[in-house]
């Protein structure tokens, strides 16, 4: 290959040129010629050294060479930041950086193995003025058993229901259980599992006057605050049996302990008073106000959003028909799709190319940029609709086949480079 670059360095009228400006002196920039101007810059490191033209330890290659090296440079896939120290390390050209993004983006196989997108700021609940207004459930399994827990965003107040089966029509009688106990909510999060993604879930929702909120599958956070409950009843579950003691008593405790922001316990938070436990406790009046504790409860809130976003960054927003790569639940490979409808800020429906549709959090979605550019001398670009027009039901899972490769691959933060270094780093 170096004896094919000398030959290429004794053809190329943009090397000749730069090769009597290294030997004889460089003009002023003002009487250089159009097209070596971008090598002005790069006069005092610039050399001519047995047929070849350097910049530094870096071999400056010609131009009619230039789309071999680049598919030598891209042969392992290795993305963009890989390609560039291989570059940096051997070869150079003005505007190598910038064509070396083309490509790592154009390339299909690149875009799939990507890492993970850094995590977007934080965008919390509103808990709300009122108890039980908003509710939180999930289901969870321990020691062979499986359990619905249900949880107020307002007071903190968690509730848990043993359940025989998982069935949709289980989970609706405990629910109605609960709610003729409580009150029925005005806002009901869960997330994409079968029993509340289901049409009779859905139907019962929209009977009692509930809007169901569901969190996008592989993004746990949107509901965030059921999870913690699970967390939460697991722990008291697991220590009762270690110790072997009883776990609705502790439960009945963690109900009525304070919480660390308001200074309320859950029960004084969802009733407006304590309610009676095995420890002994002189009956007196709240410490704080429902207004004091909104106000704690605000400033706490704060102060997660200020820490969670300081690794945070928001990511530009998607357009319903743009061409995008998404990540499935439990699988790191990034899949082409389309998006057909958006959810809300963060959550969008996706038609993949197998047809079906899924919902995915903006975090799981990148612009899909395969096809924008020419990376190859003789690919040749196929802007065929690959989507069926038939509508599917939205699923939270693609089929088995879509997910025979996987990859363990850690998400990273994006960083850019300073516009004035340009491509000579």
């Amino acid at each position: 290959m170096l004896d094919k670059v000398k030959d290429a360095v004794k053809t190329d009228n943009e090397v000749q040129m730069l090769k009597q400006y290294i030997l004889n002196g460089w003009p002023d920039k003002h009487h250089i010629v159009p097209e070596l101007k971008q090598y002005w810059s790069l006069a005092d490191v610039l050399t001519y050294e047995d047929g070849l033209l350097m910049k530094g330890e870096r071999i400056v290659i010609p131009r009619a060479l230039r789309k071999e090296v680049e598919t030598k440079l891209h042969a392992a896939h290795l993305g963009y930041d890989a390609m560039m120290r291989r570059a940096r390390d051997a070869v150079f050209w003005p505007g190598i950086a910038a064509r070396i993004k083309e490509i790592a983006n154009a390339c299909q196989p690149c875009q799939q193995s990507k890492p993970a997108n850094q995590k977007d700021s934080l965008i919390q609940h509103n808990e709300g003025s009122n108890p039980w207004n908003k509710v939180g459930t999930d289901l969870f399994q321990i020691f062979d058993q499986q359990y619905l827990a249900i949880v107020d965003y307002y007071s903190n107040f968690i509730e848990v229901e043993h359940l025989h089966t998982t069935t949709s029509q289980v989970v609706i009688r405990k629910l109605k259980n609960l709610f003729a106990r409580y009150g029925v909510p005005k806002v009901c999060i869960s997330d994409f599992g079968p029993q509340f993604s289901s049409a009779e879930f859905t139907a019962f929702m929209k009977a009692w006057g509930v809007h169901h909120l569901k969190s996008a599958p592989g993004h746990h956070q949107s509901n965030g605050k059921a999870e913690a409950a699970v967390k939460i009843l697991k722990n008291l579950m697991k220590k009762s049996k270690e110790s072997k003691s009883d776990a609705y008593e502790a439960l009945l405790e963690f109900r009525n302990t304070p919480r660390q922001d308001t200074n309320l316990s859950p029960a004084q938070m969802l009733f407006g008073r304590a309610t009676r436990t095995l420890l002994p406790r002189r009956e007196h009046p709240a410490r704080m106000s429902q207004q004091e504790a909104a106000a704690k409860r605000e400033k706490r809130q704060q102060s997660v959003r200020k820490h969670n976003n300081q690794t945070a960054r928001d990511m530009k927003l998607i357009n319903v028909g743009q061409k995008v790569f998404y990540q499935s639940p439990n699988d790191t490979t990034w899949r082409q799709g389309r998006v057909c409808r958006k959810v809300n800020e963060r959550a969008y429906i996706i038609e993949g190319e197998n047809g079906f549709k899924y919902q995915r959090n903006r975090r799981h979605l990148r612009p899909d940029t395969t096809n924008n550019i020419d990376y190859s001398p003789d690919r040749e670009s196929n802007c065929t609709d690959i989507f069926p027009d038939a509508e599917n039901e939205c699923i939270n899972n693609p089929p088995n086949a879509e997910n025979t490769h996987r990859y363990s691959l850690r998400p990273r933060a994006t960083l850019q480079k300073p516009s004035r270094y340009g491509d000579y780093v």
